[in-house]
């Protein structure tokens, strides 16, 4: 059995909210940290739990902040805030993911 070291925290708010997160988790790496938390303000946009979202990872302070387009009736496009958080992602990560390549191809 293999054990993950889960060290980097996450967690999801609405937009200037106190207290306790609307959810969060632990992850084994920053870049799972923040993938779990933009999977979850994925989740919780579309059920309708959040309007907006601010994303807090391995610290007290959010640091990306999330207010997704809606159209004239007040709806999301789940695509639209796919390829958003999707692109969130990818820009956040950037440097650890090539950090990882750079080593691994060393």
């Amino acid at each position: 059995m293999t054990t993950t070291n889960a060290a980097h925290h996450w967690a999801i708010t609405p937009i200037g909210a106190t207290g306790a997160p609307h959810r969060g988790g632990t992850a084994p790496t920053h870049a799972d940290a923040w993938f779990a938390a933009f999977g979850a303000a994925r989740t919780a946009l579309l059920a309708g739990e959040l309007d907006d979202v601010a994303f807090t990872v391995d610290d007290d302070i959010p640091t990306a902040f999330y207010s997704p387009g809606r159209d004239a009736d007040g709806n999301l496009d789940p695509v639209e805030v796919t390829v958003d958080l999707t692109e969130m992602h990818q820009e956040g990560t950037f440097a650890e993911t090539a950090d990882r390549i750079i080593a691994a191809s060393s």
